[in-house]
């Protein structure tokens, strides 16, 4: 077992005062009373003698306590001495204090662990921290040393200062531990392991002469220590402290709940079942509340019974207080009311209308539904005498039973598209007079022109109940050309001669009363054609008179003839006379075929037809001119005197005959030509006289020949003639070596050319010419053939090649849908050779009610005027072999429906707040067709969009702020359209929100700096990030920092405890939103103890701070008062060491206990101090 320090007393006299604490009298001083005196004879140390100091002197008490003593070492349980030991012993009931110790007579014995208390010492006349005291001697025991002196060591139990439950941990210091320690001043005692005996907690050795105690939460268990104190001897004593924990009433533990509930449904809430109190109080609710909008809240019978508020659904928030009868703590239940759907409420209507005429009511804006749906009709009825009622576009639409008047009632139902309600409509018919009415309608009438009168009985068309048969009186209007008389109810119709068309008639029927009642028929009066066609024969030269209307067949006296004038005659020129006759005049010597076109205007109608004239020939005189001609000597030259000579009739001209004076040659018609041959080596001028003929007519004229001497030439061996073909006629031949010759020179010595030709082609081979047409080209093309000779000398001669041109364009119909450009491949019936055609269009007769385009394949584009059926038509060309030709494409356009035109709209409203827009009013449809709302849509992100009651209502998104698009489609009930509409959504400023909550901060004393990013704790849906700015208050000693909302957070120097900060976050408004953190800084020990040898007499520095390891510049050394130096003095140097001076001739051990305050908290050690001896020289007294 462990040994325990004894306490030498020697031949001393020790007192016990009043306070239980020892003291030794002092050479003839005498005790107080009630104080306890212990003294130990030389003769026999080990018996203590007791006395207690009265009034009236000292009593021994020595038996009596010997006699307990005694009972110990014995291993008796002092608690079962005798009654005659009851004074010493205490009460039957036994003691509670338990210790051991080793009392040293002749050697070392074990005495009998036992439990007494102090009582039977108190009944002594003693106290009871005497009495504990005392105690202590007889258990501590006493060491006789070897040469007779003794040194004892005693303790009794530390009574630590209470702390309440859950207090910060606290330091335990030797000081305290060795407070109940009594040694002499030699020994330098130490604490070795300190253990909690009993008790909970944790006990941290902090390895400086201090032990930290961190108390268990929510427990007040008292706590005992237990410890071993050796002395510089290696005596060891065991000790013990007690540290009473006072309990604290730890606050009921709330914890939120969650449960659901439908509409209009109370549901009872145990929010009890999962809240807490450590102490097992029993809880109850104290309150609870909750948004009087969200419903109502009751405790009853320790329960929560929520009932929602009528209709509400949606998230209710109840707030209720618990308490275990001192402390209170809140919590929340989360109530989820689901939604249930309510019935609508049908509310009755009254409306009026006239006998026989309907009338629509709109009975929904008067129904209401709680939930907000939308409502519709679902049935509605009436009695078949009344009436009958209809469902037209969510409305009702009544009619009246034919001639009802009265009190009609009508039965509906409305529907939420699930539950219905029912109300009544009261109309009140009023009564009227019956118009009359068609009784039958006329059918449309379609007749010929000039078509034989007839008749139409009214009286059958109409009736009237009111009114018997004759009291109707009839009217006709619309009629300008069908001519209508009225008798007695029968309407004859007569015609107007020649007039044919269309006329819509009203055919109207009124009665006695003047109420009346039409009806429209459509008259069609179809053409018949009076006029024909004329021909005509008429002298070349010759005005004529053309009686065109002898073979028409016009009814009417009013018929006036006129001429078209874009269709006059081409070669001549008409006139109408009185008499509806017509001139012709042919123009100065035409003949051949002309037409023109003359109208007859009768009946308000217009016909036109064509006369062919054929304008017969009178033979004029041909005219002919002199020519002139060169050749060489004896050159023969063909002069071709015709070219120049003209016959105003066009006949072919040749030539009757020639002459020339004989010196000068001969001359020779040939080939319809002049062929000169100079007489043999003449040369100079020669002239030719020669006429021409028409055939009937001669003209006279002379060729003037200059003969050039020169060598021969190649000559015309024979005339080509004119070649007259047919377009895309087959390719041949013409053989030139026959065509020429050259007495210079023999057959293949000429070289052949020919020029004049663009759309003949032609090849020369060997003088054969190869003759190939130009695709598609017709017209008139002179081609000179030319021989040349090897000296370069040549002869031509000039061939007319006409190509008559065949049609190869063919008229096109096509069928166009209204709105659709369409392709028209109009060369597909045309016969076309040539690869190079190429497609126009005719200005001039374009289409009237379209556009049309060409495109690269020769296809052409018809797109119809918006909106645009019926007939139409354009004239194309076709461009081939240099040749164009032209025809009419007709257009039928079949109608479309047309699709709907929706136009952008523009709306404005605030953040969060819902805006309906009336779309339709600019929306449009070109065929009048009624348009509705078909769809509606808009990004998520912006909001939601629905159709009510023909209208978008746009609700933005929660927040949302900016430009939102809504896209919608408007319908005609077949096609769609689509537009935009722009909604300005004003913003309107939100509070910041705290975001994520940060946590509460643990930290250890000089912690490493770090950081909070507050961006993330808080946000702020109007800001992006940056834009809230950020600040921290209720901070002292917990340093931070904010830059750009990280906010970095640094200790004080050495500093400890606990602050609360509050960081708040603020947008540009204003707006603000704060959360607090709890921030805790854990002790952590910077000092250490000192221990320093100092010479006797000789003052000493001490660097207590060497070893320390405060790390704040702001730290202050400071002496403990209470705890300094018992031998010596000490002070504090401004650098923070400290200067220990020991008393004069001391030498031995000393201490003193100093503080360092660094970061507001203060720490203390202790400094140990070794006085080394030194010899002091001989003090002389006289």
């Amino acid at each position: 077992m462990d040994r325990t320090a004894l306490v030498p007393l020697g031949n001393q006299v020790v007192v016990i005062g009043l306070d239980g604490q020892l003291r030794v009298l002092a050479e003839g001083q005498q005790p107080l009373p009630g104080e306890v005196i212990v003294a130990m004879t030389d003769a026999a140390p080990q018996d203590l003698k007791i006395q207690l100091a009265q009034e009236q002197g000292l009593k021994d008490i020595s038996d009596d306590v010997a006699q307990i003593i005694s009972a110990i070492e014995q291993g008796q349980d002092p608690s079962a001495i005798d009654e005659e030991l009851a004074p010493a012993a205490g009460e039957n009931s036994g003691s509670s204090l338990q210790n051991s110790a080793t009392i040293v007579r002749d050697g070392t014995e074990v005495l009998a662990s036992t439990n007494f208390e102090t009582i039977g010492l108190e009944s002594l006349g003693l106290s009871e921290t005497q009495a504990l005291t005392l105690n202590d001697f007889f258990t501590t025991g006493i060491e006789t040393s070897g040469d007779g002196s003794s040194k004892p060591l005693t303790n009794s139990p530390v009574t630590l200062s209470a702390v309440e439950e859950d207090s910060d941990p606290i330091t335990i210091t030797t000081e305290e531990l060795l407070s109940n320690v009594n040694i002499d001043d030699a020994d330098t005692l130490v604490i070795t392991n300190v253990t909690i005996e009993s008790g909970n907690g944790t006990l941290i050795d902090n390895s400086d002469g201090s032990w930290t105690y961190i108390p268990e939460a929510d427990d007040d268990t008292e706590v005992s220590f237990s410890y071993d104190i050796i002395d510089n001897d290696g005596g060891v004593i065991n000790g013990t402290a007690n540290l009473d924990i006072t309990p604290v009433n730890d606050a009921p533990i709330a914890t939120n709940d969650a449960i659901q509930t439908d509409e209009d449904s109370q549901v009872v809430i145990d929010v009890l079942a999962n809240d807490s109190d450590i102490e097992g109080d029993d809880l109850i609710i104290t309150s609870a509340s909750v948004p009087e909008e969200q419903g109502i809240v009751e405790i009853i019978d320790g329960k929560l019974v929520f009932t929602p508020a009528e209709n509400f659904n949606g998230n209710a928030t109840i707030s209720y207080t618990i308490t275990d009868g001192e402390l209170e703590d809140e919590a929340q239940v989360s109530v989820t009311v689901n939604s249930v759907n309510d019935a609508p409420i049908a509310s009755n209507d009254t409306t009026i209308t006239e006998e026989d005429s309907s009338v629509t009511v709109d009975v929904l804006p008067n129904d209401t539904d709680i939930d907000g749906d939308t409502l519709s009709i679902d049935s509605a009825s009436v009695p078949s005498d009344q009436g009958t009622v209809e469902i037209v576009d969510g409305k009702l639409v009544f009619t009246p039973a034919e001639n009802f008047h009265g009190d009609a009632e009508i039965t509906y139902t409305v529907t939420d598209g699930a539950l219905t309600d029912q109300a009544t409509v009261n109309v009140t018919v009023n009564a009227v007079n019956d118009a009359p009415v068609v009784e039958s309608s006329i059918a449309d009438q379609a007749l010929a022109e000039d078509f034989t009168p007839y008749s139409i009985d009214l009286n059958t068309a109409f009736s009237d109940v009111d009114n018997v048969d004759g009291e109707l009186s009839f009217s006709v209007s619309g009629n300008s050309n069908i001519q209508v008389a009225i008798v007695n109810g029968i309407a004859t119709f007569t015609p107007t001669a020649d007039w044919n068309g269309s006329e819509a008639l009203t055919f109207t029927a009124t009665d006695p009363s003047g109420e009346s009642v039409s009806q429209t028929v459509n008259f069609t009066v179809a053409p018949v054609a009076d006029i024909v066609a004329d021909n005509a024969t008429v002298v070349e030269d010759t005005p004529t008179i053309i009686k065109v209307l002898g073979n028409d067949t016009f009814e009417g006296d009013d018929k006036v003839v006129s001429l078209d004038t874009n269709n006059g005659p081409a070669n001549g020129t008409v006139s109408v006379n009185p008499d509806g006759s017509v001139t012709y005049t042919p123009n100065d010597n035409f003949h051949g075929a002309d037409s023109f076109t003359y109208i007859v205007t009768s009946g308000g109608v217009s016909e036109s037809t064509t006369v062919n004239v054929d304008v017969t020939p009178v033979n004029d005189a041909p005219v002919a001119k002199d020519d002139t001609a060169v050749t060489d000597e004896d050159t023969p030259v063909t002069i071709d005197v015709l070219p120049n000579d003209t016959d105003i009739d066009g006949d072919t001209l040749s030539i009757q005959s020639a002459s020339v004076p004989e010196a000068q040659g001969t001359v020779e018609i040939v080939d319809g030509k002049l062929v000169f041959t100079p007489a043999e080596n003449f040369y100079g001028d020669a002239e030719i006289t020669y006429t021409v003929t028409d055939g009937a007519l001669t003209d006279q004229a002379t060729v003037n020949v200059t003969v050039n001497a020169v060598n021969d030439t190649p000559v015309v061996e024979s005339s080509l003639a004119d070649q007259t073909l047919a377009e895309d006629f087959t390719p041949y031949s013409i053989d030139l070596n026959t065509a020429f010759s050259d007495v210079d020179n023999a057959d293949g010595e000429l070289t052949f050319s020919v020029s004049g030709n663009s759309n003949i082609q032609v090849a020369i081979v060997n003088g054969i010419a190869t003759i190939t047409p130009t695709a598609d080209w017709n017209g008139s093309e002179a081609l000179t053939f030319t021989a040349t000779d090897p000296s370069g000398e040549s002869v031509s001669q000039t061939v007319n090649f006409t190509v008559a041109p065949v049609a190869d364009i063919v008229a096109d119909k096509a069928t166009v849908v209204e709105d659709t450009p369409t392709i028209i491949k109009v060369l597909g019936n045309d016969t076309f050779e040539g690869d190079d055609k190429v497609v126009s269009l005719d200005t001039n007769n374009g289409p009237a009610n379209g556009t049309v385009s060409v495109n690269p394949d020769g296809s052409v584009t018809y797109t119809p005027n918006d909106n645009y059926h019926g007939t139409d038509s354009f004239t194309y060309i076709v461009t081939s072999g240099g040749v164009s030709e032209s025809t009419t494409v007709n257009v039928d356009v079949t109608p479309v429906n047309d699709a709907p035109v929706a136009k952008d709209d523009t709306a404005i409203t605030d953040e969060d707040t819902p805006v309906t827009i009336d779309v339709l009013p600019n929306d449009t449809d070109i065929d009048g067709d009624t348009l509705s709302i078909d769809s509606a849509s808009v990004p998520s992100d912006q909001g939601t969009v629905e159709i009510v009651d023909g209208k978008l209502v746009f609700t933005p998104a929660e927040n949302f702020h900016g430009d939102a698009e809504i896209t919608y489609t408007v319908t005609d009930g077949a096609l769609t359209d689509q537009a935009t509409v722009n909604v300005t959504v004003n913003a309107v400023n939100d509070t910041p929100v705290v975001e994520s909550s940060i946590t509460d901060q643990t930290l250890a004393e000089d912690f490493t700096p770090y950081s909070i990013d507050l961006n993330t704790a808080f946000s702020d849906v109007d800001n992006v990030d940056g834009e809230l700015s950020f600040s921290v208050s209720g901070n002292s000693n917990v340093l931070v920092s904010i830059e750009n909302g990280i906010a970095t957070i640094s200790p004080t120097a050495d500093w400890n405890g606990s602050e609360i900060l509050t960081f708040t976050a603020t947008d540009p408004s204003g707006e603000s939103v704060s959360q607090t953190v709890n921030f805790t800084v854990a002790p952590v020990a910077d000092i250490v103890a000192d221990k320093a040898t100092v010479v006797e007499d000789t003052p000493t520095i001490i660097k207590v701070l060497g070893n320390d390891t405060f790390e704040g510049d702001d730290k202050v050394v400071s002496l403990d008062t209470n705890n300094g130096p018992a031998n010596g003095t000490v002070s504090v140097n401004p650098d923070g060491s400290v200067t220990y001076t020991p008393n004069d001739n001391f030498h031995g051990t000393d201490s003193f206990t100093y503080i360092v305050t660094s970061g507001g908290v203060s720490e203390s050690t202790t400094v140990n101090v070794d006085v080394t001896p030194v010899n002091d020289a001989p003090v002389a007294k006289d």
